[in-house]
């Protein structure tokens, strides 16, 4: 009886632990679905955009062999392309579409980067035409994996700033090229980063031959003014053997130093306009004084007929003695004009333009002038009491005549 009770429960108890077992294998559970292994189901690695060439491209056939005579002639390699203001230089870039893709703006364009600095106004209206809707919605030819973006150099008032750098970046004043890391990106944002082995840009401003051809043009024109100063009456006041005038002497100085600028930067940039505002207004206060200095001078001589003239004597005497002796104020006038024709000569050869003068630096001439038309007046009236003291019958013996100021 007790082995048929042992058996009994020892077959209760395999019924009960498989029961629950056979229930389930019997449902239907959902089984967990693994991701495919297989290769296609990768998230897809973005193919970042580059540029893969540079390649200048010419107004002319027969510029092209030039260029590439004068890039070996200037950097002795092949690594770089040269080119010539007005050119056309062709952009090649991988992956077009995901560049396209960066624009931050549908009136965004594509635009120069050199050295990493953006040149604002030299842009390419590649892609311009498409919007962003255009793109959402499929409306877009095939790009393909490449892509030709094409930058024109051309000079004008737009793109004055970014020649502006080209030229700071000359190795010296007396170069006619630079030598740039050149890519393209969208307004804005960075540049595109460039295949190794991808060339620079040399961006020669001129031709040798033409600037000498100019820089003798200029000389002529200086020889011509020497010659008028020296051998003529041009700068002197009462014609022949009157003495040299300050105020001709430095009209025909800042005359010389303009046009000698704008013939250089002229050769250099090919934009006309490189006068400012402020050299106008220094040519007026030159062209002022000049004036000014005429009318005094004139009211004088009329007021005094039997005044002396002043008499040549050297160049610089005359311009900075006032009949009696130096003159504190001539000395500050042609100091002051010299200063700052110096730093003319200095910036426009350093930056390629004419340097624009701020309203305190015109001040400044502007007071210097001044102070040499006030005392005018007084050097006039100095000159012509000895004229009078002859006259005069209290006087035994006339005193030595003054000279009057120029």
């Amino acid at each position: 009886m007790k082995k048929f009770t042992a058996l009994f429960a020892a077959l209760f108890a395999v019924c009960f632990w498989t029961g629950p077992s056979l229930a389930l294998d019997n449902a239907q559970v959902p089984k967990t679905v693994l991701p495919d292994p297989s290769p296609g189901t990768e998230p897809a690695t973005v193919v970042l955009p580059q540029v893969l060439a540079i390649k200048p491209v010419y107004s002319v056939v027969s510029q092209e062999q030039t260029a590439r005579e004068d890039n070996l002639s200037i950097n002795n390699s092949t690594q770089s392309v040269a080119v010539y203001p007005g050119n056309i230089i062709r952009f090649t870039i991988s992956n077009p579409m995901a560049f396209l893709n960066t624009r931050p703006a549908d009136n965004s364009k594509v635009v120069l980067y050199v050295n990493g600095v953006e040149m604002k106004g030299i842009v390419s209206d590649w892609m311009s035409q498409i919007t962003r809707l255009q793109i959402n919605a499929g409306q877009l030819p095939a790009l393909g994996n490449t892509a030709d973006i094409f930058i024109a150099l051309r000079r004008n008032d737009s793109t004055r700033n970014a020649w502006q750098f080209f030229y700071s970046n000359t190795g010296h004043f007396y170069d006619n090229f630079t030598n740039l890391n050149a890519s393209i990106g969208w307004q804005g944002m960075s540049e595109l980063q460039k295949v190794p082995g991808t060339p620079r840009v040399t961006i020669i401003y001129y031709r040798i031959w033409v600037f000498v051809c100019w820089m003798l043009l200029f000389v002529i024109v200086l020889g011509l003014f020497v010659y008028i100063c020296v051998f003529t009456d041009a700068l002197k006041d009462g014609g022949r053997g009157g003495a040299y005038s300050l105020s001709l002497s430095q009209l025909m100085f800042w005359t010389t130093l303009v046009i000698g600028a704008f013939i250089y930067t002229l050769v250099l940039t090919d934009i006309v306009t490189t006068f400012n505002t402020s050299i106008l207004l220094l040519l007026g206060v030159s062209a002022g004084t000049t004036g000014l200095a005429y009318v005094i001078d004139s009211n004088f001589a009329k007021n005094n007929p039997g005044a002396p003239q002043k008499q040549h004597a050297t160049f610089l005497k005359d311009i900075l003695t006032d009949g009696n002796g130096y003159s504190v104020q001539r000395i500050q006038a042609f100091a002051w004009n010299l200063v700052l024709g110096m730093y003319f000569i200095i910036y426009t050869i350093d930056n390629k333009s004419m340097p624009e003068f701020s309203s305190t630096i015109l001040f400044l001439a502007g007071i210097s002038s001044a102070s040499y038309l006030g005392a005018k007046g007084p050097e006039n009236t100095n000159a012509a009491r000895p004229v009078a003291a002859a006259g005069s019958p209290a006087t035994p013996s006339p005193a030595p005549a003054v000279q009057a100021s120029a």
